[in-house]
């Protein structure tokens, strides 16, 4: 079975439209400490990187399903608190302490990230 079901198969009777943009966080609420969020039965880790870009990913490792939001944010990427793995801000593996290659299928789901839209400003400056 996928996971999470509502997310692969649209007869899983959710109630929310998919395939448009959700609210994850407040601006001020995004800092170098990873956070971790549910959105849409889905968990999110979100963090920013040293030049304040926001990252969102899938808040799961792929390897034994440990929250990454209990992680440490080391230079631009986010360290699994179970085994240590790396994985840059695009969700891409970089290292495992207990080897020396990586396989390219160890990665993490990245989530598109986007700058909210105020009102009453004539332009939007770009960050969240």
């Amino acid at each position: 079975m996928a996971w999470p079901l509502n997310h692969h198969s649209p007869d899983a009777g959710v109630n929310y439209p998919r395939n448009t943009w959700w609210a994850a966080a407040f601006s001020g609420d995004v800092s170098r400490a990873p956070v971790g969020r549910w959105i849409l039965d889905r968990p999110v880790l979100l963090y920013r990187t040293q030049d304040g870009r926001a990252v969102a990913l899938d808040d799961r490792c792929p390897h034994r399903w440990a929250p990454l939001s209990k992680g440490t944010v080391v230079d631009d990427n986010i360290v699994c608190p179970y085994h240590g793995i790396t994985f840059g801000p695009d969700g891409k593996g970089l290292r495992i302490p207990s080897q020396t290659s990586m396989a390219p299928r160890c990665k993490v789901r990245f989530l598109a990230t986007w700058t909210a839209m105020t009102l009453g400003r004539p332009a939007c400056d770009g960050r969240l």
